[in-house]
């Protein structure tokens, strides 16, 4: 092996992979690839790079460092991939069979599985064997049961009211002797009794936000970042987090604050894979005491009767055509739509903290509509105007699309010859033809041009893949444009197709932001 020969050694451990103890664990499968490859002597002067993904599922290879290990393959950056178990590599036993079979075969990347005493370099092993796959197949079956019994370990735990989330609620933290175990935050517990004895004493939910933030009152989020959560966050706002109305219905709405444990409201979608869906409330997992009660039960009760909103008067429901698009300019949020007559539209942030520059006053409803509707019809006539130049704009672009393609498929063909020339020099050496230092010199030239090759395919795909996006994006647009063209009243289906936002600076002035770039403009 030659100095440019790089080795990845690849480490994986999941939270299911506790059950097997220290022989999965990271230092485990270090030491035994780092002895592995400094025993063998051929390894002695190659490159190491370790890739690890702490706390990853195997059943997929959505993985962050598997797939750079991946990319770094294709890219001819690594030559040798170096694995503790097929497992640990992936539990899909048809994604590592395809890996190992067909992938890194085509890359010219060796793959060593220790544990599996497998070399695909080694002709004794055989790649495409009954015995890989099997193994492969072990190993997704049991990482399909292994699953199942986590899940139920999971809900056994729910069922005795043992907290498993991994941040505690506001008013809590983890305990220090029991993770599983909530145990109250004084500081944060005092606002938490301050938002239901003010409930209780019959202040609404926006005016109970705007006494926490005149008191400067850390918002949830950020009383969590400065106790030293590293999670990141999520916050809409421009100026910075504060307290609103729905953040004190959120908590008084939340039963745990009477030391009842709430679980099973949800549950993942599919084995392996990301989302979760709601789980129909009569199956949830209730238990009462399971810790320390912020407020009690009559408290919390109590709360939910004074924070109820008054009953409104039953009027014909109208469709809600700019639901979540009015936005203020200065704080990002939705404005609020108030039922007045006619109908308008208001910041509510300065309703519950002194911000000034936010918009203070009403917009009306119809005024945003009117000025819309007339947008969108200008935009139309503009797509009109402009539709004979777009047209000799998509013929161009099909015709370099086209281009691409062909060039693609040459080098494709290429490729293919490449590898048949690499079997009949492999042929030629088997039947003493030619010398091993013959075969080994063709067989790396071969390499290097389907390297070289590979790289222009990628690039030319990435181009490919960019004009086809724009190309079906141009194409969805032009389709939404012509759709507007007699557009004479606004629906929910044409704003949402349309529009991203309208921002709001003042009674006079507001500022339409499209889905699309305003590509209409005869400038």
């Amino acid at each position: 092996m030659h100095e440019d020969y790089t080795i990845a050694l690849y480490i994986r451990i999941s939270s299911e992979d506790g059950n097997d103890g220290e022989s999965n664990s990271i230092k485990h499968q270090r030491d035994l690839l780092t002895d592995f490859v400094k025993r063998n002597f051929e390894f002695k002067r190659c490159n190491f790079l370790e890739f690890c993904d702490d706390g990853y599922s195997g059943v997929n290879f959505d993985r962050p460092n598997v797939k750079t290990m991946l990319r770094k393959a294709r890219t001819g950056d690594i030559n040798c991939i170096v694995v503790k178990d097929f497992s640990r590599f992936g539990r899909n036993y048809i994604e590592v069979g395809d890996y190992i079979e067909q992938v890194f075969p085509f890359l010219g990347v060796r793959f060593i599985s220790v544990n599996d005493n497998f070399d695909s370099d080694n002709g004794c092993n055989s790649i495409g064997g009954l015995e890989v796959a099997l193994r492969a197949l072990i190993y997704d079956l049991y990482s399909k049961d292994l699953s199942q019994k986590v899940k139920s370990a999971l809900k056994s735990k729910k069922s005795r009211g043992e907290s498993i989330s991994p941040f505690a609620i506001y008013g809590y933290f983890k305990a220090s002797d029991c993770k599983n175990k909530l145990a109250v935050d004084d500081e944060a517990a005092k606002v938490v009794r301050q938002i239901f004895e003010l409930a209780i004493t019959g202040k609404r939910a926006m005016e109970i936000a705007k006494i926490l933030n005149a008191q400067n009152t850390p918002t949830r989020n950020k009383y969590k970042s400065l106790a030293g959560s590293d999670r990141d966050w999520c916050k809409v706002s421009k100026i910075g987090a504060f307290w609103k109305d729905s953040d004190i219905r959120s908590i008084v709405a939340d039963k745990r604050y009477t030391g009842t444990a709430v679980g099973n409201m949800y549950e993942r979608k599919c084995i392996g894979r990301s989302g979760y869906r709601l789980v129909p409330k009569e199956d949830w997992i209730v238990v009462p005491n399971a810790h320390e009660a912020i407020v009690t039960l009559e408290e919390y009760e109590m709360a939910q009767r004074m924070l109820k909103p008054a009953p409104r008067k039953k009027t014909l429901p109208k469709e809600r055509i700019l639901y979540n698009k009015v936005r203020c300019h200065n704080c990002n949020h939705a404005m609020r739509r108030s039922r007045g007559n006619p109908p308008s539209f208001l910041c509510s942030t300065p309703v519950s903290i002194h911000s000034p520059n936010c918009f203070q006053g009403k917009i009306s409803e119809t005024v945003i509509e009117q000025v819309l509707l007339s947008a969108i019809q200008t935009q139309a006539k503009l797509f009109n105007k402009s539709e004979q130049s777009r047209e000799k704009q998509r013929r161009v672009r099909e015709v370099k699309l086209e281009n691409i393609q062909k060039t693609i498929k040459q080098l494709e063909e290429t490729i293919q010859k490449l590898n048949v020339a690499k079997h009949d020099y492999y042929e030629s050496y088997k039947d003493d033809k030619i010398s091993k230092d013959e075969f080994l010199s063709n067989r790396e030239s071969c390499n290097q041009q389907i390297e070289m090759l590979n790289a222009n395919i990628a690039e030319l795909a990435e181009k490919l893949n960019n004009g086809t996006h724009a190309a079906n994006q141009s194409s969805t647009m032009d389709n939404e444009w012509k759709n507007s063209n007699d557009v004479t009243k606004l629906n929910k289906e044409i704003v949402d197709t349309l529009v991203d936002s309208i921002i709001v600076y003042d009674s006079e002035c507001i500022e339409i932001l499209w889905k699309h770039a305003d590509e209409f403009s005869l400038s």
